[in-house]
This record gives C-alpha cells, sequence and structure tokens, in this order.
C-alpha cells in the first residue's frame, strides 16, 4: 500500500478537475445547446413551466413569479435523456358510458370559448399539431366523443393516404383522437406507453409537460378531476399530432432542424394550427436556422398558424435585479415566438378562479376565502378548526404560541422554503397549515407536491395576502368542499415571469395573452394537475385559433387558407381586451401583455377589426420625436355593412422607473377624450397626433438612453359603458433603439458603484475585486459571480514561471502539484490579508488602472482575455489592437454573434461572456511579439436591431518585457530573520509591483511518480528523459512577501504539506522583484546580501529605461462629429509615460508582518489541480511506453 496517497490525491484531483471544469467552462460554444436541466426553485407557484427554453432548454419551475424569493433551492436531475424504448401500442380505449359531471368550462371559462364551442362541434374536423418535448399518449383525456360524427374527422384511410403522398413512412396513429405520434428527437416510432420505472424524473417531467399542453389545447376526459369536474380543452372534439422535438443531447443546430422538420410535417399533414411551448430564450430572428425560417414561410404560404410561447425569463436581469433604466432593451422573448409569421403568447393570471374555501365569521358577517389545497390530504368538509399565526413558521416562532391540534398561519418567504415551514409545524402538532402569499399582486396556487414532506399526514393549502387579512380577524374556520368561482386578487395581470417584448430586432413582441396561471390540465398517468407559464397560455389560443379557423371559412368560404388566416390572426388581436392595472391606473405595456387578453367571444361576434397600414393588428412606430403620428384602418368583416358610429379613445404610457430601476409596471402618461367616428367604408382610415413634450424633461432624467412612448387605441361603441369593443396597440421609441450601447460599462470605470451583476466590496480591502478562487465561496465559483466587462489575464507563481518559460509544460513541471495559473483580471494585484489572498485594481495619483502585459512565455500576464457582459444581441464581435500612432497592429477573428447577458443564475444563461476567440497574446497579426510601448485593444461589435452602427470599446494597455531593477541595498538580521528592502534608485521599466523571498523544498514524504509506483502494472524504470519529467518528486514552494515597509520575515522553519517540519535552507532563498506587467527579476539571496554588504549595485546586465510613447488622444475623437452611436462609446483610461515613471514611492503590496503564504494557504484546489495533471501526464507517458515497447 506504499501508493495509497498517490491514489488518495488522483481521488480529490478527479473531483476538483470537475468542479474547476464547471467553473471554466462558461464561455458558450457558438451554435451549441446546453444539456437540459430540471431546475426547481425554492418556492415554485405551481409547476411553473419555462416555455420549454432551448438554449436553456427546459421545464424550469421557475421562481420569476416572484422576483424576491430568497433562499433558492434547486433539484437538478439527470442531464442525460433516459433512451426509452417504445415498442408497444397502448391499450386501445375502453368504450364506456360518458360521465354525467359537468366541465370545467361550464364554470369557469377564462377565455369565453364555450359559444364558440358550439359553433363549431368542439372543434370537430379540426386538426391541431403539438410539438413538444413528450407525451403521455395513454390518458384518457384523449378521445373524441363517442358520438362524434364520422364524417367531420379525419379518417384513418385519408390520413394514410396524405401520409404516402407526401412520402412520410413514419409515425403512428393511436386512435381517432391522436392521428399521428413521433418522436423526432430520436427518430422513434412511437412515443409510450410510460413505464415510470424505467425512465427518468426529467423526462417524466417532460412527458408531463408535452401531455399539460395537450390536454389544453384539446382534453376530452370523461373521468373528473380532484374537483368533481371534467377537464377539457380549448377544442374537444379536435385531432391531435403529437410530435417529440428535444433539444437533450442535441446542438443547437440539430434541434433547429429537429422541430423545423416537425413543423414542415405537420403542414404536410393537415395541421390548421401548430403549438410550440418551447423556445430559446433571447434570441434574434438572424440566428433562426434557415431551416427554421423555410418551415415558418412554408407554413405561412398553406395558411397554417404557428403558436408560440414567448418564454418565462420576464426582463433583463430576472432573478437578479430589476433591470437598469438607462437599459431599455430589456427583453427576453424566445424564438420561435420572435417571428412575425409566429403568434407569440404571453401568460396571463386569469381574472377568477375555482377553488375550496375557508368559511370564517367576523363582525358578524359570514366570509369566504379561496383557498388551493395540496392533492396530498384536505380539510374534513364542515369541520371547524382553530388556527393560529405562526409568522414566517421558523422555529422560533413556534415557541411562544399552542399549535397543538391547531391550523397554523404562515406567511410566505423568510429564509425558509415550504417544505422547511411545513415541516417546522409538523414537529409543533398543528392539525393543518395555511401559508399566505407576501406579494400582494398574486393570488392562489397550489403548493407542488415535491415541497411537501413525504411523512405530511396534514392539509397544506395557500391563500392571498389580502385573503390572509380575513382570515388574522377570525379564530376560526370551516372547510367548504365544494368549488366555487372567486375574484382573484392577483388577477388579470401578466405574471411577472412572461418574457418581455420587443425583439432583439426592435419588433413589437408579444402577440396575445392568455390564462398561464395555476392551469389545471392533464398529466401522465391518467391525472389531473397544475402548471403555470406561458406554455400553458399558448394551447389556449391554438385551440381557440383552431375553432376560429371552421368558423370563418363557413363565414368567408370564398378567401383562401392564407389570407383567412391571417385575417384570424388579426381578429383575434384586435378583439382581444387590454388588461388594466387598478394599482398603477395604468394599462399594461403592450411589450408585455401584447395586443391583451385573447377573447374568442368577441371574435367570434366582432364586425370589426383594427390593423395598421402594413395589415398587422399592432402598430410599430419604430424611433419617435416628441409629436408622433398614429395611423391606423379600421376594417369591417361584412362588406357593405352600412355606416355605424365609434368612438376611439388613445392611452399613451410608458415604463415606471424608481431608483435607477425599471420596475417593470406602467405608467400612464396621459389619455385622449374620446372621439366619434363613422365608419361608412369597408375600410376608414384613422390618424391621430400625439404630443408627449410635456412628459420629456422628466422621462429623459429618469431614462437617460430613451424611453418607449406606447398604449393602446382603444373602440367603444357604447359611451355610457365605454366597454372596450376592439383595440390596437402602439409603441414607438423616443430615441434612437438600434443604437442603445450594447457592451456594459467595464469595471475599470464602475468598481465603486458596481455594474449591473456585480456589488461592490464594501467590507473588504480598497478597490478590492477578487476573481477565479480569492475571497469566493464554492457556489459563487460554480455560478460564476464574476460577471462584469473587463480584461482577464493568468497570474502564475515564480517558480512555476519559471518552468514554462524554459518550456516545460505546466502539467510537467514538478510544482505543478503546488502552483498553477491563476485568472485574474487585469490590473488587479494581489494583497496578503490575515492569510488570504485578495486582489485589488492599483490605481495611481491620477486613478489610472495599470492595464499591463508582458507577453515573454512565461503565462504571467502574458496575454488579455475579454469578458464582457452585453446588454443586447450583437453580431459581428471582433478585436483589434491600435499601436501609438493609431494603426491597427492586430485584429481576430469574428465571433458571429452572442445573445445578452440576461441572466446570471449559471444555468439558464451566464452573466458574462469570455470571447476565447478575442485573446490577444501580444502579437502582431504577423505572430511577431511587439515592441514595449502603449496600444489600444479594442472591442467591436453591433447589435443587430435594423439600423445599428457599430460599436466600440477602447482599453489602454501596456506592453512591457523590461525585468524590474533588483534594490539597491536589503538588510538581514539574522537572529530575527527580519530582512528590510530599501527601493532601487532607478526604475528599469513599469512599477515595482512586490518583492517576495521564495523557497523550494521537495515532497520527501511522497515517493517518486514513476510508472514502477503504479501498483499493478510491470513497467520498467527507463531512463530519465524530457518525457518523463514526473520522475523526480514534486515540488513544493513557499514565499515570504515584504509587507508595506518592506520587511520580510523569513522563519527558521516551516510546515510541509504532511505537517512535518522544514528547515529554511538560507543558500536555497531566491530574491524576487515583481512588476505591474508581470515581469520577474531574481537573484539567491545570499548573493545580494553580499553585494549590498559591498556596497554595490547587483552584477546583472544593464538595461534601457522604458520608453513609452505617447498616445494620440483617441481614434474617437477623430470620429466626433460621427453617429450619436458613437459619441456614446465608453473609452477605458489611458496612461501616458509620465504617469508610468511617477517617481512616487511604490508600496508593495503585501500586508504588515505577512507569514509565509505555502500553497495550502493560497488554495487547495490549485494544489490539487496539479497534481492530477502529473497523474495524467504520467499516465499518458506511460501508455506511450508501452505502445513503443
Amino acid at each position: 500500500m506504499k501508493n495509497h496517497k498517490r491514489y488518495k490525491m488522483l481521488g480529490i484531483s478527479l473531483v476538483t478537475t470537475s468542479v474547476l471544469l464547471m467553473y471554466t467552462a462558461n464561455v458558450r460554444a457558438e451554435g451549441n445547446v446546453q444539456d437540459v436541466t430540471l431546475v426547481t426553485t425554492e418556492e415554485v407557484v405551481t409547476s411553473t413551466d419555462s416555455a420549454v427554453v432551448l438554449e436553456n432548454f427546459n421545464q424550469t419551475e421557475s421562481s420569476a413569479l416572484e422576483t424576491q424569493l430568497e433562499g433558492e433551492e434547486e433539484l437538478t436531475s439527470s442531464k442525460e435523456e433516459a433512451q426509452t424504448s417504445y415498442t408497444e401500442l397502448p391499450q386501445a380505449y375502453k368504450d364506456g358510458q360518458e360521465a354525467k359531471a359537468q366541465t370545467l368550462l361550464s364554470q369557469y371559462d377564462a377565455t369565453n370559448v364555450q359559444d364558440l364551442q358550439k359553433v363549431t362541434a368542439l372543434g370537430a374536423g379540426q386538426l391541431i399539431s403539438v410539438i413538444d418535448v413528450g407525451f403521455d399518449i395513454n390518458h384518457s383525456a384523449f378521445k373524441l366523443d363517442q358520438d362524434i360524427d364520422k364524417k367531420q374527422i379525419m379518417d384513418e384511410a385519408s390520413f394514410e393516404a396524405l401520409k404516402q403522398k407526401n412520402k412520410i413512412t413514419y409515425g403512428q396513429r393511436i386512435n381517432d383522437k391522436i392521428v399521428f405520434v413521433y418522436d423526432y428527437s430520436n427518430n422513434q416510432n412511437i412515443v409510450g406507453p410510460i413505464d415510470k420505472s424505467t425512465i427518468s424524473k426529467e423526462e417524466l417531467e417532460h412527458i408531463n409537460h408535452g401531455t399539460h399542453v395537450a390536454g389544453i389545447v384539446a382534453a376530452n376526459s370523461t373521468q373528473v378531476a380532484n374537483n368533481n369536474l371534467l377537464v377539457t380543452g380549448m377544442a374537444p372534439n379536435a385531432q391531435l399530432m403529437l410530435m417529440r422535438a428535444s433539444s437533450l443531447g442535441k446542438t443547437k443546430d440539430q434541434f433547429s432542424k429537429i422541430y423545423a422538420k416537425a413543423i414542415s410535417d405537420s403542414v404536410l399533414l393537415g395541421a390548421k394550427v401548430i403549438n410550440m411551448s418551447f423556445g430559446k430564450t433571447a434570441d434574434s430572428l438572424g440566428d433562426l436556422h434557415p431551416d427554421v425560417k423555410a418551415a415558418i414561410a412554408y407554413a405561412k404560404e398553406k395558411g397554417v398558424l404557428l403558436v408560440a410561447a414567448s418564454g418565462n425569463e420576464g426582463a433583463f436581469g430576472m432573478g437578479s435585479r430589476l433591470p437598469f433604466s438607462s437599459n431599455p432593451d430589456f427583453g427576453t422573448l424566445s424564438s420561435p415566438a420572435i417571428s412575425d409569421d409566429v403568434i407569440s403568447v404571453a401568460a396571463a393570471n386569469p381574472a377568477t378562479v375555482l377553488s375550496q374555501s375557508l368559511q370564517v365569521t367576523t363582525d358578524n358577517q359570514i366570509k369566504r376565502v379561496p383557498i388551493f389545497l395540496s392533492a396530498h390530504k384536505s380539510f374534513e368538509a364542515e369541520k371547524t378548526y382553530q388556527f393560529v399565526d405562526a409568522a414566517l413558521g421558523e422555529d422560533s416562532d413556534f415557541k411562544n404560541i399552542e399549535v397543538k391540534d391547531k391550523v397554523v398561519l404562515i406567511k410566505r418567504g423568510g429564509k425558509l422554503n415550504f417544505s422547511q415551514k411545513i415541516t417546522n409545524a409538523m414537529k409543533a402538532g398543528a392539525a393543518g397549515i395555511v401559508i399566505y402569499n407576501d406579494d400582494a399582486l398574486q393570488g392562489n396556487f397550489t403548493i407542488a407536491d415535491y415541497f411537501i414532506p413525504e411523512d405530511c399526514q396534514i392539509p397544506v393549502g395557500f391563500v392571498s395576502l389580502k385573503d390572509s387579512e380575513v382570515l388574522k380577524a377570525a379564530t376560526n374556520f370551516t372547510f367548504n368542499q365544494a368549488f366555487e368561482v372567486f375574484a382573484n386578487n392577483g388577477g388579470s395581470r401578466i405574471i411577472s415571469q412572461s418574457s418581455w417584448g420587443v425583439t432583439a430586432e426592435g419588433k413589437m413582441k408579444p402577440d396575445l395573452s392568455a390564462p398561464g396561471f395555476n392551469i389545471l390540465s392533464a398529466t401522465t398517468g391518467n391525472q389531473y394537475g397544475y402548471e403555470s407559464g406561458t406554455s400553458m397560455a399558448t394551447p389556449h389560443v391554438a385551440g381557440i385559433l383552431s375553432l376560429l379557423q371552421k368558423a370563418y371559412k363557413e363565414k368567408f368560404p370564398e378567401l383562401s387558407e392564407s389570407q383567412r388566416s391571417q385575417l384570424i390572426k388579426a381578429v383575434a388581436m384586435s378583439s382581444a381586451t387590454a388588461l388594466y392595472s387598478p394599482e398603477e391606473k395604468a394599462y399594461f405595456s403592450p411589450r408585455h401583455q401584447g395586443a391583451g387578453h385573447i377573447d374568442a367571444k368577441k371574435a367570434l361576434e366582432a364586425d370589426y377589426y383594427l390593423t395598421a397600414l402594413d395589415n398587422q393588428a399592432k402598430i410599430n412606430l419604430g424611433n419617435v420625436k416628441d409629436q408622433f403620428v398614429i395611423k391606423l384602418n379600421v376594417n369591417s368583416l361584412k362588406k357593405h355593412q352600412g355606416s355605424k358610429t365609434l368612438y376611439f379613445q388613445v392611452n399613451l404610457g410608458t415604463d415606471k422607473t424608481k431608483d435607477g430601476h425599471f420596475e417593470l409596471q406602467p405608467r400612464a402618461l396621459a389619455s385622449t377624450e374620446w372621439q366619434a367616428i363613422t365608419i361608412a367604408n369597408d375600410v376608414e382610415e384613422v390618424t391621430i397626433t400625439m404630443d408627449a413634450s410635456l412628459y420629456t424633461a422628466e422621462l429623459q432624467k429618469e431614462m437617460p438612453n430613451g424611453y418607449f412612448l406606447e398604449g393602446f387605441v382603444r373602440f367603444t361603441d357604447n359611451l355610457e359603458t365605454k366597454k372596450e369593443v376592439m383595440s390596437i396597440p402602439f409603441s414607438g421609441f423616443r430615441g434612437d433603439f438600434a443604437n442603445l450601447p450594447a457592451l456594459e460599462e467595464s469595471i475599470y470605470s464602475k468598481l465603486k458603484t458596481g455594474t449591473f451583476y456585480y456589488a461592490p466590496v464594501t467590507d473588504g480591502l480598497e478597490n478590492q475585486l477578487d476573481f477565479a478562487f480569492a475571497g469566493l465561496s464554492f457556489e459563487e465559483v460554480l455560478n460564476n459571480n464574476n460577471s462584469y466587462t473587463a480584461l482577464l489575464t493568468e497570474a502564475t507563481p515564480w517558480f512555476l514561471s519559471n518552468d514554462i518559460k524554459a518550456g516545460i509544460l505546466a502539467e510537467l513541471s514538478p510544482y505543478g502539484a503546488s502552483e498553477v495559473p491563476k485568472p485574474i483580471v487585469l490590473g488587479t494585484f494581489a494583497k496578503q490579508v490575515n492569510d488570504e489572498e485578495h486582489y485589488t485594481l492599483d490605481l495611481d495619483q491620477n486613478d489610472q488602472v495599470y492595464l499591463a502585459i508582458s507577453p515573454n512565455q512565461d503565462q504571467n500576464r502574458d496575454s488579455i482575455t475579454p469578458q464582457v457582459t452585453f446588454l443586447r444581441n450583437v453580431r459581428d464581435v471582433q478585436a483589434q489592437v491600435l499601436d501609438a500612432s493609431g494603426n491597427v497592429i492586430w485584429s481576430s477573428e469574428v465571433a458571429a454573434a452572442y445573445i445578452k447577458n440576461y441572466t446570471n443564475n449559471g444555468k439558464e444563461s451566464d452573466g458574462s461572456y469570455k470571447l476565447e476567440k478575442l485573446v490577444w497574446d501580444g502579437t502582431d497579426n504577423n505572430q511577431m511579439t511587439v515592441a514595449d510601448g502603449n496600444y489600444i485593444y479594442r472591442l467591436l461589435y453591433s447589435p443587430v436591431a435594423e439600423g445599428a452602427h457599430q460599436q466600440m470599446m477602447n482599453f489602454s494597455v501596456i506592453v512591457s518585457t523590461k525585468v524590474p531593477s533588483l534594490p539597491t541595498g536589503v538588510h538581514y538580521d539574522a537572529e530575527t530573520g527580519q530582512l528590510k528592502v530599501e527601493e532601487s534608485n532607478h526604475q528599469n521599466g513599469l512599477p515595482i509591483y512586490r518583492t517576495f523571498v521564495a523557497f523550494e523544498y521537495d515532497d520527501a514524504s511522497e515517493e517518486s511518480l514513476s510508472s514502477e509506483t503504479i501498483e499493478g502494472e510491470n513497467s520498467q524504470a527507463t531512463e530519465a528523459s524530457e518525457e518523463d519529467l514526473f520522475d523526480m518528486p514534486f515540488k513544493y514552494s513557499v514565499y515570504f512577501y515584504a509587507d508595506e515597509n518592506g520587511y520580510i520575515n523569513i522563519p527558521k522553519t516551516i510546515k510541509s504539506e504532511d505537517g512535518k517540519d522544514i528547515t529554511i535552507d538560507f543558500e536555497k532563498l531566491v530574491f524576487v522583484v515583481e512588476d505591474k506587467a508581470g515581469n520577474f527579476n531574481s537573484i539567491n539571496l545570499s548573493e545580494l546580501l553580499k553585494q549590498s554588504q559591498s556596497d554595490k549595485q547587483p552584477e546583472l546586465k544593464e538595461q534601457d529605461e522604458l520608453a513609452l510613447p505617447e498616445m494620440p488622444e483617441t481614434t474617437e475623437k477623430e470620429e466626433s462629429n460621427k453617429s450619436e452611436q458613437r459619441q456614446t462609446m465608453t473609452r477605458e483610461v489611458t496612461k501616458t509615460a509620465e504617469q508610468l515613471t511617477s517617481k512616487k514611492p511604490i508600496s508593495h503590496l503585501s500586508t504588515q508582518q505577512s507569514l509565509p503564504q505555502t500553497s495550502d494557504r493560497k488554495g487547495k484546489l490549485s494544489t490539487i489541480l496539479g497534481g492530477l495533471l502529473i497523474l495524467i501526464a504520467s499516465f499518458f507517458g506511460y501508455s506511450k511506453q508501452q505502445k513503443e515497447d
């Protein structure tokens, strides 16, 4: 067992390397899709769907419904998709007697669809395609009415003939309801049946998602849900095509081709509507795959309506903070919903809820409070329960109250999640739990099952914040088991996580809103459950549009399929009802709600509809001034139907801001008086002039880069009720939207105030800016919380740096076990504080930072890697380096495109990108190292918005390869071990960064890592060679840094890695000087002391002082008369030769009486990684030897 330590190091190293790889793999490969990660946040509102986001393509149980959620807990399931073998057809559905129960829609019709269902035979004859991540095709809800007229539906023979005609040889018919199923992701012919014991939790979630979506479209259940009602979809008698499309294990291009093929096949097989509850967050039209674009165009040509979820990512920064009011391009709309030819759907909280209730008596009045109970346990009907307020449900909240056999009332939020609150109540002996919301703008929802402890045998319910006040005024309640319709305290508003528009190109989106909060639909295993998100809103719209297609085909038989579909889209949007915020007394932004909440009854009964002059049912104004004109058409659905008087009003609004942030709430600016208009023609044009100059000064102060002027033109036919009969949204941008800044200002200019994702250190060193592992927790390393715009480089310890410069690979260096190159922010320098290392930006007397590199191949501040936080989607990203004369001496390759860094949660999007394609190593275009001097490192990029100009950001960088001068004198006290360092009388290059004494020792407790030491191998020891450097022992390094007074304390002994005493050999001590460009100079300490005692300068080669050329003012100044975009570009600090050669004393960056900094104190991870690299090298060396033998 003589090698047990080696194996132990190997095991630890492998684990550590996984962590490091997780940390460093934050450069998103262009064109690649991340593996699916199922993320469940701490307090999810039901199962909040993420619109199945590609790139972060998942069904996220999102916490975005409440952006202030604390203490997130994430449950991550396997990232590898279970490749279930689907080989059997499900059993045929047994014909039984239809249930007599009422339908859910008969009690709770949030979209007013029932009248439309009646005139369309519940959608009989309509074929709807659902493209999603999985389906339970065994669910009993997927069947047609037994007595349906078979002549109205697509029979098996006709459908098979259609398949043959279009050469579609795959796919399978399940029954008359599900006429086609196919797994396009894996090219499997069957999608089902489901064996829960053989599939992953993640895939089960996927199956739930698609089943729930398909159920909202066209469920037709004969078994009641737990509310004793039949769950039916928008089009219960429509037929379905279920097409599985998953991005698991697929690149972005592969997945795009998969769902493009599903779209095309849907059109070929006769679908009239295609539902797509998935998307890639914050995507750009230019990045849509050509196959997707072609499929969308083909569907439009054939009159097939495409409906897609807008996404559940809210706005830029969701989960971190509200967007800056200087960044109005905060939309996160997903593709394919961004396409003009796809109807994108936002999620709304319905105006009413259907729920059970708690009955209380207060002030001699009986009141009923709606409650949503989790499925595992119910309160007893008509039983009286006493309850007690347990505050936030923490342990301390139960100490002074009597809980036994009572129901506890607990507030949402605080430090604990739902599960922890429930557990505490159970331990206290509670008979039940009612948790109430902490957000007045949210209503009730069902707490997801996974938050209910397995041993929970008491009821758990949820009520709104408003209703909790009613309960607190009483002492007991009775439970009403019957389901009733209640007003929703959080209703008639867009849920917060529903993605905002506009698109990256500046187009108005989304198009419509629909119910997407706490929606009951089919789930796996013949069950029914609640889910939330835009994925749930989308099938409401898809089902209604399918019914409208059937109704309008009878109304307008003369129209082509394509014309009819475009008419239906326009009428559906025009007849939608604009949602209004009673708190803000303003209409919600059309960039969040689209044209409004869909209303099937209004669409069915419409006589008129509204369009812009481009025939869209929305008005894109583009950039506007204070005064602007709105033009629209009032179109008659019936030709020559005579004149009619209508009245219209313009509601003008913008975004509400507070303390430099958008609040993501509307702000009303003005509403015009109602104006009469007589519609005498089939098309009547309306022109409206608006003037917002009254608000200009205030709004420009709040939103300095511009703001939206938007709202609705609303029509009524009755001035008494003013009931809206139709409306059209409009949106213009007061400013230059295309040329808004796309790159966040760098950390060099924002260190004191912080950036969007970076909060400045308030309890550490001045100008502290740690990166990588320094000062960060494990979670912070994994989540990449160092998100800001900066230049990065590497800092490498001196011993390893020497080896690397000598041509020895870092992983083959004997110091690789204890030293490793470390990523840092360029311009930061280490300080030792209480045995901890922290990095700070070192500023000169003019508050200028030293952005300096020394490209001398020692891997210590040799190169520049840009890290950026993009506020907007960009394309054509490139770096250039300019010399002192403004000539471009180096250009990187051009990176195609990047999506804005819309969130920093590490799962969906990083808060920054490391642009590896733009790394500059100090060479010119001919791969020759550039001369010492001043340079401009320039980032170039262009927003994808139409009409955008190229933007840039400049960084002034110094290149210096001259070694620093050694000190003129040192004094050593052998008794105290204290070394006094005096400043050099002259400076050979840049200012000194630090001085230190270096010491190395062999790990005597470890055996040489050679092929002989590997147990179980019959290898022979070979002669040492360059390929076998790992035959030498590990070497460990210790550095003794000078404190701020110039003293270095050198102990007599130190502790080894194994805790043994190591005697310091004075003759092995090396004195090292490092400058701010990363250049080292060194001499044996004993030699330096001899020279100092003889009052001589060290006998080193003299080098000329660094002559730094003067920089031009800036290339931007020469372009100052160009576009406004260039005027707003950030230019980073520059340096002059005078500043660089300042004679002010340079304080060494160490603390007083610094203790020796061993590799252990610098970070165990570095040590372990070095060991791993050596082991890998050993393995490959051994393997090569075996092959040669």
